[in-house]
């Protein structure tokens, strides 16, 4: 058994056998004193960056400029990899569950405009905005993401 985090908040153990591996990226984009985030759906409402599964044919840059144009309708240029994690990640809404390897790239927009919620294609995140890095704590992101405060703090400009 293997303990995972879930979506909706909470752990659960899942038997080893059912977990998959799934490499996802992830872009940090900054504008100003904000930082580009989504609401995540269901009841927990937190904060978390766009990004999302590289598939078999993608290379990790090609797959945060994909999700950037899905997640948040911007284009990106794709920076240097800041950060990455593992992740054991049980999704409450599907019952699937994996074993996440979380790729994070810092990312320049090369556009600004952000896809209004309804035409946002991703069934666990919503509502593209940038974000006031100073109203971020803890609480408001998801828990993979904690490791993020700490970043912004340091990379300022």
């Amino acid at each position: 058994m293997v303990t995972c985090r879930c979506w909706l908040g909470g752990e659960i153990l899942v038997p080893k056998e059912k977990l998959s591996h799934r490499p996802g990226a992830y872009g940090i984009v900054k504008r100003d004193d904000t930082v580009l985030l989504m609401t995540t759906v269901g009841e927990n409402g937190r904060y978390c960056l766009p990004g999302g599964g590289i598939e078999p044919y993608e290379t990790n840059a090609a797959a945060v400029q994909r999700e950037l144009i899905e997640e948040a309708g911007i284009q990106v240029e794709v920076g240097p990899l800041v950060h990455f994690q593992e992740d054991f990640f049980y999704y409450d809404p599907t019952g699937d569950a994996w074993h996440g390897l979380l790729f994070y790239y810092r990312c320049t927009p090369l556009t600004f405009d952000l896809l209004p919620s309804a035409q946002v294609d991703d069934e666990s995140a919503t509502n593209p905005q940038w974000v006031k890095i100073d109203t971020l704590h803890r609480g408001n992101l998801q828990p993979q993401e904690q490791w993020l405060l700490d970043y912004l703090k340091e990379h300022r400009t």
